[in-house]
């Protein structure tokens, strides 16, 4: 039975993957150039950081000179910080980030893209089922891998639940008094001030490939990926008060913390399309500088979606 079972489970392997490739196609446009800038508008994003689950807007702008330099900059803002926002008077979390990168590797490469030419789904019960029918067409595909370097502002809310001394009798957050080296222990939420500079590397791979299909008519398949590792180092970490009792007694001396954690990383991957628009989404995870409290009160996540809006620039364009 065995014998009789292998050779014809190849066999009808070999005729559906024969019969998937004989559809008649033609292609339309082949372009693995994105257009040389981009605006993602992003009415939704959520993060979890120092204690706190906030979710927000976003605004991200990016501009390529030539396939080889590239500007960037991106603003987020909470409307809402879940478990601190009734501390805070009004004050929300918000990134305010600018920089570029170099692209010393650009080049293309054709490669079979995988093109989907159907798609159903089916339930039988619980359990969901999807079909999926596609075909490998012949396509150009870019790399690029850069150095990235740029400037990032914090303005955070800071739980300071956690405010006692650790084992190495440091103290995360406290207050004192002028001429009065008594450290006084705070009990409501501040905000965390910090000015960093990263550097790290990009890479990215850019197709987007149209073609007509028998049976199937005009199918798509493009992808802006930009993936990105960062090491960040924080020269200035500051404090300030939401406690209006405290900052006007004219004796207040500010906060202090005993751990400063001024080294951090980031890991993060954006995909959208390169050359219309289309939805674009970002995640982004890893160590931030700032104030440690924890063991693991420094890691953070976060996740945008929204639309991407690539851009022509006729001055840039004719530069290529």
């Amino acid at each position: 039975m065995k014998k009789v079972f292998l050779p014809f489970l190849l066999l009808t392997c070999l005729v559906f993957a024969a019969s998937s490739q004989t559809i008649t196609y033609k292609v339309k446009s082949d372009n693995a150039d994105p257009k040389p800038a981009s605006l993602s508008l992003e009415p939704f994003y959520m993060d979890y950081w120092t204690g706190d689950l906030s979710m927000g807007y976003s605004v991200r702008a990016d501009v390529t000179l030539l396939n080889r330099f590239q500007i960037k900059a991106d603003f987020r803002r909470s409307y809402l910080d879940i478990f601190l926002n009734d501390k805070l008077d009004g004050r929300k979390r918000t990134w305010t980030e600018i920089g570029g990168a170099l692209l010393f590797v650009n080049r293309t490469k054709d490669a079979n893209i995988r093109v989907v030419l159907s798609s159903s789904t089916s339930y039988s019960g619980s359990y969901k089922t999807t079909y999926t029918k596609s075909i490998s067409v012949p396509g150009t595909v870019r790399k690029q891998i850069g150095l990235r370097a740029g400037l990032l502002n914090i303005s955070s809310p800071f739980s300071a639940s956690r405010n006692t001394s650790n084992a190495s009798g440091e103290t995360p957050l406290y207050y004192t008094m002028k001429g009065d080296t008594t450290r006084k222990s705070v009990n409501v939420a501040q905000m965390n001030l910090i000015g960093t500079i990263h550097a790290g590397l990009d890479f990215n791979k850019i197709y987007d490939l149209i073609i007509y299909a028998d049976g199937y008519g005009r199918r798509r398949a493009a992808m802006y990926s930009n993936f990105y590792i960062d090491g960040i180092f924080a020269p200035v970490i500051g404090l300030k008060t939401v406690d209006s009792a405290l900052s006007n007694n004219p004796n207040y001396d500010g906060l202090h913390s005993d751990t400063y954690k001024r080294f951090g990383w980031r890991a993060g991957w954006i995909i959208r399309y390169p050359r219309s628009v289309f939805l674009a989404y970002k995640m982004e995870f890893g160590g931030m500088p700032g104030i440690k409290t924890g063991k693991w009160s420094n890691g953070y996540f976060v996740m945008t979606m929204g639309i991407n809006i690539p851009m022509s620039i006729k001055a840039l364009e004719k530069k290529k």
